[in-house]
């Protein structure tokens, strides 16, 4: 079972810019997806605001649930910060994607939900970010708000 928690942000925005309801299990219809999932909203919330006691609360719900797998629908704002906060989850893979289009126009939303299915089943436990058909470490990525995407960080000990 992978549980999908959503939390708001560009995916779930609605033409007017308010959060609206949780669009994932839909996306996911709509792919004809026949994985076992649960869809969760957690929140709904624009990410430039999620702080410390949402993080907290996300880690709770992870932690209390008998599932081993989970893929946070996140708004891209704060999404490396949440990645990092939830840090290393024993037995637990947690993927954190988002969009920088919404889910109801064309664009990223449905591919990215699409490739975090995939790499929840891939990688190994702790936190993850898939965005742009790439996987990352929160400590190696960054977003680029101008070319609206998440680039890798060099590792600078691999560069001496």
């Amino acid at each position: 079972m992978i549980e999908i928690l959503t939390t708001g942000g560009t995916f779930d925005t609605l033409p007017d810019g308010s959060i609206g309801p949780p669009r994932a299990a839909e996306v996911l219809a709509a792919a004809r997806v026949t994985l076992a999932t649960r869809c969760y909203e957690l929140m709904r919330l624009d990410s430039s605001v999620i702080q410390d006691v949402h993080r907290q609360h996300m880690r709770r719900v992870i932690d209390a649930s008998d599932a081993h797998r989970f893929i946070i629908v996140h708004g891209t704002d704060t999404m490396l910060e949440t990645a990092a906060a939830l840090g290393q989850l024993p037995d637990k893979v947690v993927v954190l994607t988002g969009s920088f289009v919404t889910a109801d126009r064309p664009g990223d939303a449905a591919f990215n939900l699409g490739a975090a299915l995939l790499a929840v089943q891939l990688l190994p436990p702790g936190a993850h970010v898939v965005m742009g058909g790439e996987c990352f470490l929160p400590a190696r990525a960054r977003k680029n708000t101008q070319l609206r995407r998440f680039e890798r960080v060099p590792d600078p000990e691999r560069m001496m």
